[in-house]
């Protein structure tokens, strides 16, 4: 839950951060504008400027009763001109400067009447009422231009002044909510921190339990497994004990029976020959199993020798069925068998 709220409160502020840069940008994109209005003040300024120099020239040419020769008010007056011009093509579509600086384009038309009828009758008479007309009409745009730049002075510094405010404020936001956004990220790595250390905990006891518990089966198994060699060396030592004890009376038994069926193969009757035959048969049967018993110790022990040969199955069968009649004997069974003659040896 902790990490879920640090997540909402990191992306909460990445939001909040990216609106407050978008609105700054635009309050940045205001102060520019604030701060193009620099160049319609440069402008004022130099329409200042040139009405200044204008009255200038034309005081001089009144007071020195110049004559004929107009060049220094006609040469200001057309770069007051071409001042104005380019004060109002800037200023196309800001009404608040437009209408005052068409104003002052109209005093000048004014003072360009006058000015051409004194040149028309360059009298001192006609001069020295000209001008005072020139003085009056440059005094009043003179005053026209000092307060429309006086005007626009104070809207563009106040405008200037609320940009920056603005802008502080912002930055100021920005910085709370990179201190939030640091806070809240630490925080967050912190719990991260925190719970990877407890799983890591947690996985490192489950690997030491499992650890142990692999070892208990380990030691458990060895055990079993040495177990398992005692037995199977009990069991060979049992298996040699017992063949031995096994097969020294089989053979004598074998040994013995052969040699009373030899020697009374004319004097004992028939039936007794053929039960020393059951007997040598069956004996033989269990030497045989006997020896299969020991064939599979070795097997188990790795160590036994495959002897390749081959048997008459017609021998196997009569074997088989000589160890088997005693035991149906005593039971209502009869057993028979059917061969073939002249079967091949298997190999």
């Amino acid at each position: 839950p902790i990490q879920l709220a640090l997540s909402i409160g990191i992306g909460l502020l990445v939001l909040l951060g990216g609106a407050l840069i978008v609105v700054a940008n635009l309050n940045i994109s205001a102060a520019n504008s604030a701060f193009s209005a620099g160049y319609a003040l440069n402008d004022l300024a130099q329409i200042q400027r040139g009405i200044l120099l204008l009255r200038i020239e034309t005081e001089e040419f009144v007071e020195y009763l110049a004559g004929p020769d107009f060049q220094g008010v006609d040469r200001q007056r057309a770069l007051l001109e071409n001042q104005l011009r380019l004060a109002i093509s800037e200023a196309s579509g800001t009404t608040r400067l437009t209408e005052p600086l068409t104003d002052i384009q109209n005093g000048l038309d004014e003072f360009d009447e006058i000015l051409d009828g004194l040149k028309s009758d360059p009298t001192p008479g006609n001069i020295a009422i000209s001008g005072l007309q020139l003085e009056g009409i440059l005094n009043d745009l003179e005053s026209d231009a000092k307060s429309l730049y006086n005007q626009e002075e104070i809207q563009f510094f106040t405008r200037i002044a609320a940009s920056l405010r603005t802008q502080r404020r912002y930055q100021t936001l920005l910085l709370a909510m990179g201190v939030l956004f640091v806070v809240f990220s630490m925080g967050l790595i912190i719990s991260l921190r925190r719970s990877v250390n407890s799983k890591l905990a947690r996985a490192y006891g489950l690997l030491e339990e499992e650890n142990r518990e692999r070892k208990r089966l380990f030691e458990e198994a060895q055990q079993a497994r040495a177990a398992a060699e005692r037995a199977n060396h009990a069991k060979s030592a049992f298996l040699a004990n017992m063949s031995h004890e096994l097969r020294t009376p089989l053979n004598a038994i074998i040994g013995f029976t052969r040699i009373v069926r030899r020697k009374g193969a004319d004097t004992l009757p028939d039936k007794q020959v053929k039960n020393l035959d059951k007997v040598l048969a069956s004996a033989d049967h269990l030497l045989g199993l006997i020896n299969t018993i020991l064939d599979i110790a070795k097997i188990e022990a790795g160590r036994v020798e495959v002897q390749v040969t081959t048997f008459d199955v017609t021998e196997l069968v009569d074997e088989s069925v000589i160890s088997v009649q005693p035991l149906i004997k005593q039971e209502q069974v009869s057993l028979g068998k059917e061969i073939e003659a002249d079967l091949p040896l298997v190999y």
